[in-house]
């Protein structure tokens, strides 16, 4: 479902989980929400993900739990969150064809590419995305109104390596065109992007008749930097 087509106290429910991805006690108080209006399997979904937010391994020998029985593996809520992903995969993914993960397991929606949009739930919800930039411009709005997604990987996207002649120190390098695209390169960025990037944590900025740069003093922070604009750009056109 899109935020435009939740109720209103749904919406508002969610609305809050994105203002606060780090407060669990909202996304639990959604989940209580959906046990009351006849959503018991994701309410458990979301709560079996907060008390096992980090285990990477599915369970393998996972048992029966029913009526009739009270044997439980180790780790049942993990078995019944992957259960649960798995019968309810469409309503609860993105709508756009995609790979989801949760605890290191991945299941396609619609047809498989190899650079499709990938998703990894946290905690009941998508918390980080990989994908290209042209996918996530295509479906920022919706995906940061529906999930709390606290991080962004650009898989066509790669900081680009230069040397500072005053001192030969290496530096990684974002950039956009003044006047137009004159060169495709996996370092050149989005308007829209480019306007979040932020310098910090080491980058600064240099304009030249042609491009302009953001340097940095590593990939990691460039990368780092550029996932936090994502960020910022997702959550501005979410109406955060």
């Amino acid at each position: 479902m899109t935020p435009s087509t939740l109720s209103p106290e749904r919406a508002a429910l969610v609305r809050a989980v994105c203002q606060a991805p780090e407060d669990d006690t909202v996304r639990l108080a959604f989940a209580d929400w959906l046990e009351e209006n006849g959503e018991e399997e994701r309410a458990e979904f979301v709560r079996a993900m907060i008390a096992h937010p980090d285990l990477r391994r599915y369970c393998l020998s996972p048992v029966k739990v029913n009526q009739h029985s009270s044997r439980r593996c180790r780790k049942c809520d993990v078995c019944c969150a992957m259960d649960a992903l798995r019968a309810n995969f469409d309503e609860w993914t993105p709508d756009i064809s995609c790979t989801v993960e949760i605890y290191g397991h991945a299941w396609s929606r619609g047809y498989y590419r190899g650079d499709a949009p990938v998703f990894r739930f946290v905690r009941g919800f998508v918390e980080s995305v990989t994908c290209s930039q042209a996918d996530f411009l295509a479906h920022v709005a919706p995906l940061f109104a529906s999930h709390p997604i606290e991080r962004v990987t650009l898989s066509d996207r790669e900081p680009s390596r230069s040397r500072i002649e005053e001192d030969g120190n290496l530096v990684w390098c974002w950039w956009k065109p003044n006047h137009g695209v004159f060169q495709a390169s996996a370092s050149e960025l989005a308007a829209e992007l480019w306007e979040s990037l932020v310098p910090r944590d080491g980058g600064y900025v240099v304009a030249w008749d042609r491009i302009t740069v953001s340097d940095w003093e590593s990939d990691s922070l460039a990368l780092s930097a550029l996932s936090a604009a994502c960020v910022s750009y997702g959550r501005t056109r979410a109406g955060f």
